[in-house]
């Protein structure tokens, strides 16, 4: 049973359908509530923020264990050079942003307003001596 009752099953299947897509290139996927994924360790997630978990086919250290199915998404994942088993259920996952397009998509549940702070879209900042900032998810209650 979905423990999430704002998201249904076509919302998780096109979460996994936008996923995919994306995957050829990195994807950074936003989680909001650790408790119902796994393997996550406590400690690299900052309350009040998002934790944006970063997938690939092509990463620096490749992924391994790596399986998307209809219930989430399977990998083994680097935290401080110590891996990890994880899994990130649909119903967990509030953003899938692109990087290498810079497009993304959201979710929100209701109860929750989110605020995307990314590079603007003609690709300049303020000072163009400032590398480009990763984007960045915040949740406000």
């Amino acid at each position: 049973m979905n423990p999430s009752p704002h998201l249904n099953d076509s919302t998780n299947q096109l979460k996994k359908q936008i996923f995919e897509h994306y995957l050829p290139t990195n994807v950074l996927v936003y989680i909001a509530d650790l408790s119902s994924c796994r393997g996550i360790p406590p400690e690299v997630h900052t309350p009040g923020q998002l934790l944006a978990l970063d997938y690939g086919l092509s990463m620096p250290n490749p992924i391994s264990n790596f399986k998307v199915d209809d219930d989430g998404i399977y990998a083994t994942l680097s935290f401080n050079q110590t891996p990890a088993n994880t899994f990130v259920p649909w119903f967990a996952v509030i953003s899938i942003f692109n990087t290498a397009t810079k497009f993304g998509c959201c979710w929100p549940t209701p109860d929750m307003r989110l605020f995307l702070l990314a590079e603007p879209i003609d690709g300049h900042t303020q000072d163009s001596n400032l590398p480009a900032p990763k984007p960045k998810l915040s949740v406000v209650r």
